[in-house]
């Protein structure tokens, strides 16, 4: 019944689109943090079984950068851009001049922002659009936060783990008293404040809080179209730990398919079916725990990062010696990227370097290829991933492909993404609502066209592919 519902729901709509150049009164963009594309199908009874029955789903869609981390990917979602637009290569970013690697949303004199972010997103250029537009962005990460609320945002919030409260940061001004006020009335208690990230209950405050956000700011009351990002992160959390397949990662699922049903429901109620557009995806996937029947059965292995760095680095000083200036030739690593201490070499050698150094790389049984980031062939796998994803003065000297089914990682236990391969880089792609005809379809999409889809919704001039099978009009 409610299908039949929807579909007349969506020929009235597709009337009214036509009749006159309306606008949903809010756009809401829910990306889960860590979820596959198979998950989707798991437990869809409620909130995801409505984006797939009611809403345009995209089967085969995908993120088409590397490395498919959470900064990258909701970059991605945000701006509809690639990280060579964007600039954002990967959670963190290695600093030439001060030698250290710190998150890509982190100032130390600033504190915490979209400093680095190089392109506008959805928000901005709704606010830039529409000066009445409020445009607010909450998740249980920093970064999710950020990089998809942008720099014009009016309220940007995350989860802290030290507090158990959501924060802001003197970015985006002072934390509004309604804020504060829903901080006293969800308190966590101090033994619980970290461990709650891998638990449903993360993901329960952030709609909650996103609930409070729509009532108090009055989201969707007007006409000018209003934007809400929610980033529910307890999938990834949890992930990193559990991997796709064990019966905690059922839990979470079925409490996410609840929750996003509630929260839809909601929104139903308060803004009204008709009036708002609301979007569905991830930043990413995850590789199978490699101890786990579904990774043996695929071949996944667990290596360590640091034995290849070590590797590397003790390869190149049995050829070269030790550098003239700092301690390592390998000065940054950030994988796929690899920083190297070129410094230390005549600009006619430091080529020479590099390429040597993608060789050591590329003999390895755990790499496809390694190349210089500015001569990565053509026919290399993949290589037009790389390609959009190499912003200039951020990417590493070299960058590399590792095997399919290779966890390159620091730690003995859990698992997690970053390859390009499906089992990372496959994600759902969903719209539900205002502007929207409900329909499967089974051509590829990327993540960057939803940002392009919502601004056309919303009256906002972005540039870029849109899912155009999914609107009405």
């Amino acid at each position: 019944m409610r299908i039949l519902s929807a579909i007349v729901l969506t020929l009235l709509l597709g009337a009214r689109v036509d009749a006159a150049d309306t606008k949903p009164k809010l756009g809401v963009v829910l990306v889960v943090d860590q979820m596959r594309a198979d998950y989707m199908e798991r437990f869809a009874d409620h909130g995801l079984g409505r984006f797939m029955k009611e809403g345009a789903y995209y089967e085969n869609a995908r993120h088409e950068h590397i490395p498919t981390y959470t900064a990258v990917g909701h970059s991605a979602i945000s701006t509809g851009r690639y990280p060579k637009d964007h600039g954002i290569v990967g959670n963190d970013i290695y600093d030439r001049k001060t030698g250290k690697t710190v998150p890509f949303v982190k100032d130390e004199e600033l504190g915490k922002g979209p400093f680095r972010l190089n392109a506008a997103t959805l928000g901005d250029e709704l606010k830039k659009t529409s000066a009445k537009s409020v445009v607010v962005s909450i998740s249980g990460k920093d970064r999710s936060a950020i990089l998809m609320g942008g720099k014009k945002a009016d309220v940007v919030l995350w989860y802290s783990k030290k507090t158990g409260q959501f924060k802001s940061s003197s970015f985006y001004g002072k934390l509004p008293e309604w804020v504060e006020a829903w901080n006293a009335e969800n308190k966590i208690s101090k033994d619980r404040r970290k461990s709650v990230r891998k638990h449903p209950h993360l993901d329960q405050l952030t709609l909650s809080l996103a609930r409070r956000a729509v009532e108090v700011m009055d989201l969707g009351e007007d006409d000018a179209p209003d934007l809400l990002f929610v980033g529910l992160s307890a999938t990834d959390y949890l992930g990193h730990k559990v991997g796709p397949y064990d019966p905690l990662m059922d839990t979470q699922l079925k409490s996410l398919d609840r929750e996003l049903g509630s929260f839809l429901d909601y929104l139903d109620r308060k803004v009204g079916a008709n009036s708002y557009t609301a979007a569905l995806s991830s930043d990413h996937g995850v590789l199978p725990l490699p101890e786990s029947p579904e990774g043996k059965a695929m071949g996944a292995r667990r290596v360590s990062s640091k034995d290849i760095r070590r590797y590397l680095e003790s390869s190149l000083q049995t050829e070269y010696g030790m550098p003239t200036s700092g301690k390592e030739w390998v000065s940054g690593w950030n994988p796929p990227h690899v920083y190297l201490n070129l410094n230390s070499l005549k600009r006619s050698k430091r080529k020479k370097l590099v390429r040597r150094a993608a060789d050591l790389l590329t003999v390895r049984d755990e790499f496809v290829w390694a190349h210089p980031v500015n001569s990565i062939p053509s026919k290399a796998e993949y290589a037009e991933y790389f390609r959009r994803s190499l912003p200039k003065g951020r990417a590493g000297d070299i960058a590399f492909l590792v095997k399919p089914g290779v966890l390159l990682t620091n730690y003995p236990k859990g698992t997690s993404h970053g390859t390009p391969y499906d089992y990372d880089s496959r994600v759902p792609i969903a719209l539900l609502g205002f502007g929207v005809k409900p329909a499967r379809h089974g051509r590829e999409a990327t993540a960057v066209e939803i940002a392009p889809t919502l601004g056309r919704l919303l009256g906002v001039k972005f540039k870029g592919q849109i899912l155009k099978e999914a609107l009405v009009r």
